[in-house]
């Protein structure tokens, strides 16, 4: 039974585009992501009342950069350079 469950969760995670991985705490309570956490910064942590824990993952910009953000009209524009660039 337990064979065909893990078959089940892995089809169910494929169709819905997520993936899910058993971290285990050390004897301290720590867990590490290692190689899930590549090229994020920090993470934003969600504790919910039956005690799910998500975390949304963070990439910090340079200062310099943060003015893209501001502007809507370029952020805009240089979204839809990204999407036209990974068009071609």
């Amino acid at each position: 039974m337990t064979c065909w469950l893990n078959l089940f969760i892995y089809e169910l995670d494929s169709m819905i585009n997520k993936k899910i991985v058993i971290l285990r705490p050390d004897v301290k309570g720590r867990i590490s992501l290692g190689s899930i956490s590549e090229n994020v910064s920090s993470y934003e942590v969600t504790i919910e009342e039956d005690g799910t824990i998500t975390l949304k993952p963070y990439t910090e910009i340079p200062l310099a950069d943060k003015w893209i953000f501001k502007d809507k009209d370029v952020l805009e524009k240089f979204k839809m350079h990204l999407k036209n660039e990974r068009a071609e």
